[in-house]
């Protein structure tokens, strides 16, 4: 029913207009630079995945793959009211139940990046420093488990825009987008699928990111 019904009327009145007050507020009202935007793949599914530091991380992210959407994994707390599952899934929101053993929530991931733009955060919280934490061995399983490209983003200012605890965004902040060049997560296949393999590879993926947060 979403799918053949809400959908496309979701993408003209609520998908779109929010795509336009995001670029008024992060173009306009504050200065946001993009760099390496010619890294991210112009079609195919992905993996994306951006460190963590605002509740409103998502609404600087999604409108750069514009006119494509973004799918976001959130939990599945949040779709409980009917009205604001609607509107969540119509900015690209889908539902998982989180949990370190989640393996169903994992294989829809692996699932969707295959044909979608999937963005995760990796650190799986919110950073209050803007600093950048340890990836989540579950992540390090997802990208074992796909055959996607993975795109590194780091952001920088959003800790000053709208930091943890805050409810009203601030304006006038200077807000940067690295992107990083694509990540082939089939140059892991050899390794063996155990705790230790995604240990180390959610850590080279950080290992990026953090790169990216001081390039």
């Amino acid at each position: 029913m979403y799918k053949k019904f809400l959908k496309p009327i979701l993408y003209v009145f609520w998908y779109l207009p929010c795509i336009l007050l995001c670029l008024i507020v992060f173009r306009i009202l504050n200065r946001t630079e993009i760099k390496g935007k010619e890294n991210i793949p112009r079609k195919g599914g992905m993996l994306v995945m951006v460190n963590h530091v605002s509740a409103l991380d998502s609404w600087l992210i999604g409108p750069i793959f514009f006119p494509r959407t973004a799918l976001f994994p959130a939990k599945a707390e949040l779709f409980k009211n009917p009205l604001l599952s609607v509107l969540f899934r119509g900015w690209g929101a889908f539902p998982v139940i989180r949990g370190r053993h989640n393996v169903r929530a994992m294989e829809k991931i692996v699932d969707l990046a295959n044909h979608n733009i999937v963005v995760i955060h990796p650190e799986g919280t919110r950073s209050r420093s803007g600093e950048i934490g340890t990836g989540t061995r579950g992540v390090g399983k997802i990208i074992y488990e796909s055959s996607s490209p993975v795109i590194p983003i780091c952001t920088s200012g959003m800790e000053k825009f709208l930091p943890t605890g805050k409810y009203f965004p601030s304006f006038f902040k200077s807000l940067r987008i690295n992107i990083g060049k694509s990540i082939d997560p089939n140059q892991y296949k050899n390794l063996p699928p155990e705790k230790d393999t995604y240990r180390q590879i959610v850590d080279e993926l950080m290992f990026e990111i953090r790169k990216l947060k001081n390039g």
